[in-house]
């Protein structure tokens, strides 16, 4: 009977383990859909900024001064603006995602470092092999290797 406490205590753990690794591989992947999403919209913005300024720059008359002909355009200065903004949004991304990649692979490199702990019973040990084909299949979370 004690043994049995003991065994489902285990399944309940090593059950938590692989919910957390599950969670932390879905935030990791969110954070990663942000940053490109982040990443696409500056570029658009500095695409569009692109072709106005070389647009702006070609209609004006030879004689005029650059510098001048463009601080005058308000459009302009909103567009440095959003550019401005744009990056900042894409650097926090990033940063964001690069600490959620961090925190799932060092929890990823924990469940490796203490799998006997977690499936020390025969029967654990005999599943282990089948949920990690399992994670890799379904979330690609591999664990036979750090």
């Amino acid at each position: 009977m004690g043994q049995d406490v003991s065994e489902d205590n285990n399944k309940e753990y090593h059950l938590f383990i692989i919910d957390t690794l599950i969670q932390a591989k879905k935030k990791e992947k969110k954070a990663e859909k942000q940053m490109y999403r982040a990443a696409i919209i500056f570029f658009i913005v500095l695409t569009l900024g692109a072709i106005y300024i070389f647009l702006r720059l070609s209609q004006a008359g030879p004689g005029s001064s650059y510098l001048t002909f463009l601080l005058d355009d308000g459009l302009l200065l909103i567009w440095i603006a959003a550019l401005f903004l744009c990056f900042y949004n894409f650097n926090n991304k990033a940063r964001y995602f690069d600490k959620k990649e961090k925190d799932f692979e060092e929890l990823k490199e924990d469940v490796i470092d203490r799998a006997d702990d977690i499936w020390h019973s025969p029967s654990g040990s005999r599943n282990r092999l089948r949920e990690y084909h399992e994670l890799n299949d379904k979330y690609d979370i591999n664990l036979f290797h750090k």
